[in-house]
């Protein structure tokens, strides 16, 4: 008799923890959800903000739903559900990024180059000089390098938010040349302003940018307050050429 007791008690314990997490669930995903509309308004922002409550409603009847049993049982409740998010993920990684916006000055332009031998010429290399991070006077310059003349490659970390969240840059020295910086930055539009949440939301569209050591990381470390370090690597020289090569000069990219 007591084995059966402790049975059912086990039995109940275990349904009433499979129902809390499905109801965690349907809560923390719909929070997801209601953000991610309201971040990207798919369909402008009254359209979006329908949907946003056309969700809340469903969810909170699925909920009802699957307590009661009074419309369907509760396979079908979890699956009805199941599905409806599954769709959301579909339409969420399948937010195309767009080229066509009014984007802000400094991530205007993408770099593009031409390879001949040894000799790569780079266009759209970002040289701008910063006084502060709403002034500056632009400039992009097309500059030609010599594979052979690489020195080396530095890691550069930017921490802008604390001591755990750093933005990484790459560097590559030449013996006759300004060191080029690498840096895949967020694609902001004019008078956008950057937002965490949004980053997370897929908000930003995201750029490659090839810029002068002076302009990139002077405007994190001297304008922006930002605490900058690098880290010299062990790179050879052809071994910094090669990863100059075919990471950041690929056709791919």
């Amino acid at each position: 008799m007591d084995s059966l007791k402790t049975t059912s008690m086990l039995r109940r314990l275990g349904m009433g923890l499979l129902h809390s997490l499905f109801s965690l669930f349907v809560v923390m995903t719909s929070i997801w959800f209601c953000l991610a509309i309201w971040i990207q308004q798919p369909l402008g922002q009254i359209f979006s903000y329908l949907i946003i409550i056309v969700w809340v409603f469903f969810a909170l009847s699925i909920l009802g739903f699957y307590f009661t049993k009074n419309v369907f049982t509760r396979k079908i409740d979890s699956l009805i559900y199941l599905v409806a998010f599954l769709l959301s993920l579909v339409w969420y990684f399948n937010i195309p990024a767009k080229q066509d916006r009014e984007w802000s000055p400094e991530v205007s332009r993408i770099f593009s180059y031409e390879k001949q031998g040894q000799l790569v010429t780079i266009h759209n290399v970002r040289n701008f000089d910063w006084h502060t991070t709403d002034q500056y006077d632009e400039q992009w310059e097309t500059r030609t390098y010599n594979l052979d003349d690489i020195t080396g490659v530095n890691i550069i970390t930017s921490y802008w938010m604390g001591p755990q969240i750093a933005h990484t840059l790459v560097s590559f020295n030449f013996s006759n040349q300004r060191p080029l910086v690498f840096s895949i930055e967020i694609r902001k539009e004019k008078n956008e302003s950057f937002s965490a949440i949004g980053s997370f939301f897929r908000q930003f569209e995201l750029s490659l940018i090839a810029a002068d050591e002076k302009d990139i990381v002077y405007t994190r470390s001297n304008i922006r307050g930002e605490q900058v370090y690098f880290s010299l690597s062990n790179y050879q020289r052809l071994k910094a050429k090669h990863y100059l090569k075919n990471t950041y000069l690929n056709p791919q990219i």
